[in-house]
């Protein structure tokens, strides 16, 4: 092999060894590698934090946090208020929008942003500081983890729970709004009730329908009438409560909706029937923002259907009573 070859391979060789190092090749740091783990006194709860509480009290939480990945990251823990999920189930990542509560969580302490390298624990401290309360219920929030620059993934959470005892009432369930959305690049039409109270509901079994009403709905064509059942294991203190109608990818409808249904959790019962409406816009809008969605072009067919119909029958009977006309015309002409 030539000295001139030679030297071409030692530069590729060194090339590639720089990739394997912190190129393209680099090994990609994961919150799959990072646990959260709460410091707790308590041998038979280990998953949260459980505080009795009281006005103007303090209280220092503490984290054991790790790292087991290969890679430094940038994490950031933060608090959060409990939301409930179209599932039924708790969550503990930062919302854009919920119902007002007598206290947020997410205001008693502040944001920690922290680097861990591989194979490190730190134990970080927040402190919860508590006003004046003159009210029993249920806080629920948690501490939430995130990466840096990569804040979309969802991280590990502790939840927090701060008892105001007695607590001696239940949930109370109320109609809250109505709109066209996208989710997962889809069209849905989302409900949403509002559990009113500072109180973790359980078990709450709902059933709705969905109708639409118009013209083509009159002929079964158009939107079809949906059904949605579904039980919330949990449904977070002072939360909204989304009520999902998947549209399987049909685009939305423009015009006036009745929903119609029922909640319950143990004796409880609500009822509910709201006369709701979407506007042309609303539903374009979502149509636009929405991928593969299917439009329904069968009433257009129909319209224009009846439409050359109109026009067919129109000129028939324009030329029935043109000939008629003519008739008597020649009728008159021949008795003069």
């Amino acid at each position: 092999m030539s000295k001139k070859r030679q030297f071409q391979l030692l530069l590729l060789l060194l090339f590639l060894g720089g990739l394997l190092q912190g190129g393209i090749f680099r090994v990609q740091a994961s919150l799959k590698d990072v646990t959260m783990t709460p410091i707790v006194s308590s041998a038979t709860v280990t998953d949260r934090f459980q505080l009795q509480g009281k006005s103007h009290n303090n209280y220092r939480l503490q984290l054991a946090v790790t790292n087991f990945g290969p890679e430094t990251m940038a994490i950031k823990i933060q608090p959060t208020r409990a939301t409930t999920s179209s599932q039924g189930q708790l969550l503990y990542r930062p919302s854009a929008e919920d119902a007002p509560a007598p206290i947020d969580f997410s205001s008693l302490t502040s944001a920690q942003v922290l680097d861990l390298h591989p194979d490190q624990t730190r134990i970080v401290t927040f402190t919860i500081r508590l006003g004046a309360v003159n009210w029993t219920g249920l806080v629920l929030g948690g501490l939430y983890l995130s990466d840096i620059h990569q804040p979309q993934v969802q991280g590990p959470q502790v939840p927090v729970e701060i008892r105001f005892l007695p607590i001696n009432q239940s949930g109370a369930l109320k109609f809250q709004d109505f709109t066209p959305q996208v989710q997962a690049q889809r069209p849905v039409i989302q409900a949403r009730l509002v559990n009113q109270r500072p109180v973790l509901m359980h078990n709450t079994k709902i059933d709705f329908q969905l109708r639409k009403r118009g013209f083509w709905e009159l002929f079964g064509l158009g939107f079809k009438p949906q059904t949605q059942k579904q039980t919330y294991s949990w449904i977070a203190p002072n939360s909204l409560v989304p009520i999902v109608f998947e549209q399987r990818l049909q685009a939305i409808r423009p015009g006036t909706y009745y929903l119609k249904g029922t909640a319950r959790t143990g004796k409880k019962q609500w009822h509910f029937s709201q006369r709701v409406r979407i506007t042309a816009a609303q539903a374009r809008k979502i149509n636009q923002t929405s991928r593969k969605v299917i439009v329904d072009y069968t009433e257009l067919y129909l319209g224009l259907i009846g439409l050359l119909l109109g026009l067919v029958i129109l000129v028939s009977v324009g030329l029935w009573r043109q000939k008629r006309r003519n008739q008597i015309l020649l009728s008159q002409a021949s008795s003069e």
